[in-house]
């Protein structure tokens, strides 16, 4: 499996394949273990993210066609249960199920919250199946004007005002709220020379490692690409104004986070955010071209003068952009846009 083909992956799909190494023997055998040599797994949460508040909520929209065919029965499972994580508090949920250690067990649960032990293992059921059902964030969160994008889209998170200078990221994925898998890797040297491990478990170690490497590596990059919009689109972050984006490319990221344009590329795929103006946008849509900026003013420039001539649009776009058009591409841009010809 190519790290490529995991960048790749949908979120419901990436947070099956977590889900389903998490649940490997070994795997919990190395997170969960009381022996600090053995303890091999860990996680890592993301500075300046959480989990969306969404999930304390429960919303009709969740389970919309867009949605996964798992989503409806979510949805019904999680009302009722929601009361019972909204009487645990967010704070004691999240680190009980969602960003716990492996060093407690159900029974070490119950008895720190002092809820029966059926109840902690439903809370716990549910949390391991909204992880490998994203789709139940996102499409709930999705704008209710843009239908489309809830079709073609999974969005991975809401940005909110922090209390420092940059916007804070409500992931709306749980999976990726989780963050990333410390690997302890002189500890696994030294159970691979070690006879604590079988030989079947030795080789089973290998593949679990090499495919932990390639989710930290997905979440990693995905993480510093939502935690470098702010930074890369300032002006439009200080005034949810589309008209304030600056060219600022692919390639460009790509440079600055030091990996290759086609990774970025995969990053982004398919993968929006929602702003704080609350509008749904694709990633992509937070990395144009000096092109796409001029297009998008002469574009919004057209559609505030439908009623001008050709030749007097073509005297605004030279005089307020310095673009030079003859009067016949203003004609023809003119009717991509508008969709129809004015006569001059």
């Amino acid at each position: 499996m190519r790290f490529s083909n995991v960048l790749e992956m949908s979120e419901e799909d990436a947070s099956r394949l977590a889900s389903l190494l998490e649940a490997d023997p070994l795997f919990q055998k190395l997170f969960r273990s009381q022996d600090p040599e053995l303890k091999v797994f860990s996680r890592q949460r993301f500075p300046g993210s959480r989990l969306s508040t969404s999930f304390y909520e429960v919303r009709e929209t969740a389970a919309e066609p867009a949605a996964s065919p798992d989503i409806e029965p979510l949805v019904e499972r999680h009302k009722e249960l929601v009361d019972k994580i909204r009487a645990i508090g967010s704070e004691k949920y999240e680190m009980y199920f969602l960003h716990e250690e492996g060093d407690k067990t159900h029974d070490d649960i119950a008895e720190a919250l002092g809820l029966p032990l059926a109840t902690v293992k439903e809370i716990q059921g549910l949390t391991d199946q909204v992880l490998m059902n994203p789709d139940f964030f996102a499409t709930r969160m999705a704008s209710t004007g843009a239908h489309e994008l809830k079709m073609r889209y999974t969005c991975l998170a809401r940005y909110s005002a922090g209390t420092g200078r940059d916007p804070e990221i409500d992931f709306l994925s749980p999976g990726m709220a989780r963050g990333t898998y410390k690997i302890h890797y002189e500890k696994i040297r030294k159970l691979k020379t070690g006879g604590v491990l079988s030989e079947k478990e030795r080789k089973t170690l290998q593949e679990t490692v090499r495919i932990l490497e390639m989710i930290n590596s997905r979440r990693n990059l995905i993480y510093r690409i939502l935690a470098s919009i702010p930074k890369w689109q300032k002006d439009f972050f200080d005034d949810a104004d589309w008209a304030r984006l600056t060219p600022f490319t692919q390639k460009s990221a790509a440079r600055e986070l030091k990996v290759t344009p086609a990774a970025v590329c995969r990053a982004i795929q398919d993968r929006s955010v929602l702003p704080l103006s609350g509008e749904e946008t694709p990633l992509a849509d937070f990395f144009p071209s000096a092109k796409d900026i001029l297009k998008r003013k002469v574009t919004a420039l057209m559609r505030e003068n439908k009623d001008r001539t050709d030749e007097e649009i073509r005297k605004v776009l030279e005089k307020d952009f310095g673009v030079r058009l003859s009067r016949r591409s203003v004609n023809v841009y003119r009717n991509e846009i508008i969709g129809k010809k004015k006569k001059p």
